[in-house]
């Protein structure tokens, strides 16, 4: 993702106390690169015109909005599979880390809410993810679909 797209703000407002105070939005960041309100506001990535070139190899795909990664993925996913996500795999967005810091919250409560960077999951199998990340460069396999042997459908390791 390039950002928090339209999750969380109700957290970013409550945390940082912005109905009593604006001023941080207006306060630039240098590990940012640019004020903290327009971070919060880059516009969505259009996810389509790159879906539309690999469609053919998705086997499943889950918009990751409000409620995360756990939230969101196990809908896209049958009752008897999980999905084993490796949070080694990629680089969590300095927007993040910055807000978690802010607003003084735990891993979890990140996760429960923000896309923390990933703001599309595909599902594909392991030779079609090769292919997809020959014609899409950008993407990178975040984990593994399993046989679902516990409660949860999506597991952090």
């Amino acid at each position: 993702s390039n950002g928090v797209h339209t999750n969380g703000f109700s957290l970013i407002r409550n945390k940082l106390d912005l109905d009593n105070d604006l001023n941080l939005l207006n306060k630039y960041f240098g590990e940012l690169e640019c004020e903290l309100g327009q971070a919060l506001t880059i516009p969505h990535r259009p996810y389509q015109p790159l879906i539309k070139q690999i469609k053919m190899s998705i086997k499943s795909m889950a918009h990751i909005t409000g409620g995360g990664i756990a939230e969101n993925l196990p809908r896209s996913l049958p009752d008897d599979l999980c999905a084993a996500i490796d949070l080694s795999s990629w680089d969590i967005p300095i927007l993040f880390k910055l807000l978690q810091k802010l607003m003084k919250v735990d891993d979890d409560e990140m996760f429960r809410v923000f896309n923390m960077g990933l703001g599309m999951i595909l599902v594909a199998s392991s030779e079609d993810a090769k292919n997809i990340q020959a014609i899409l460069p950008e993407v990178r396999v975040v984990g593994e679909i399993r046989e679902r042997k516990e409660d949860e459908q999506v597991i952090f390791v």
